[in-house]
């Protein structure tokens, strides 16, 4: 027996922008990218890039992926930002913004440097 659940992406409360990003890496050659979306609460897209990071592991391409993202979105002085990955990894650690040792503490530490630039910064998890 299967179930089948249909997510679909939802728009941003007006004034606010929803960012999207998203790592990847391509097994076994380990070559890893990332890429954002921003769209405001009509649902218009807004700016997005997407760039190649040579070779890594999946947490630091959805890392750089964020850090990338939250760059771009200083630099559109956009202040309300609802933030979705599907990297739960990713949510967890800065949601718990406890970076300890962490090998990515200072791409951490910058991102959430970055978030608090903003009036309103939330991050969630999502399923793609």
């Amino acid at each position: 027996m299967f179930s089948y659940t249909m997510h679909a992406w939802k728009k941003p409360p007006a004034n606010f922008f929803k960012l999207n990003v998203d790592g990847t890496r391509v097994s076994p050659i380990g070559k890893i990218g990332a890429g954002g979306v921003i769209r405001n609460h009509y649902g218009d897209w807004i700016s997005g890039f997407q760039i190649n990071l040579g070779v890594g592991e999946i947490l630091d391409a959805e890392v750089w992926s964020f850090f990338q993202s939250l760059k771009l979105v200083v630099s559109l002085n956009i202040k309300n930002l609802i933030i979705e990955s599907d990297y739960a990894i990713l949510v967890q650690l800065m949601n718990n913004s406890e970076f300890g040792n962490h090998p990515l503490r200072s791409l951490l530490q910058g991102c959430n440097s970055l978030m608090n630039k903003m009036e309103s910064a939330t991050l969630s998890h999502i399923f793609r």
